[in-house]
């Protein structure tokens, strides 16, 4: 499948992530249509069995970080969720980078995680692919 073919009926966006040869892949919308997505990404149907209605971010070994919410983040609550879901992308970028985060050195976790925040609300706000 290809990625046009799965970004449809989503809002999609792939987020480059700087100085670093890493890139998260943001998807709004349906779960159903997301986990489509992940799954060809991924290569592993199992990911449909996967449930959480708020969001959720997905890693493979091997392959970048995919963040998926079901609607643009409007209310409080579904932008702590937003949030939450890119730290997890964070997190991984930054072991995959070997870059060591701790209470002293921060700053670049810190701007990774709003590079991805920042997307994730632009994102919404694009139209639905199809």
């Amino acid at each position: 499948m290809t990625k046009k073919r799965a970004t449809r009926g989503l809002r999609y966006r792939k987020v480059q992530m700087g100085i670093f040869d890493y890139s998260v892949d943001i998807i709004i919308g349906d779960k159903d249509k997301a986990w489509t997505f992940v799954a060809a990404k991924y290569g592993d149907d199992d990911i449909r069995r996967i449930s959480d209605e708020r969001g959720m971010c997905f890693c493979r070994t091997g392959f970048t970080p995919t963040v998926w919410i079901p609607e643009p983040a409007v209310t409080p609550r579904q932008i702590g969720t937003l949030a939450h879901e890119a730290l997890h992308a964070c997190i991984h970028l930054m072991a995959w980078a070997g870059v060591k985060v701790d209470e002293g050195d921060d700053e670049t976790l810190c701007h990774a995680l709003a590079w991805i925040v920042v997307n994730m609300v632009e994102c919404g706000k694009q139209r639905i692919e199809r």
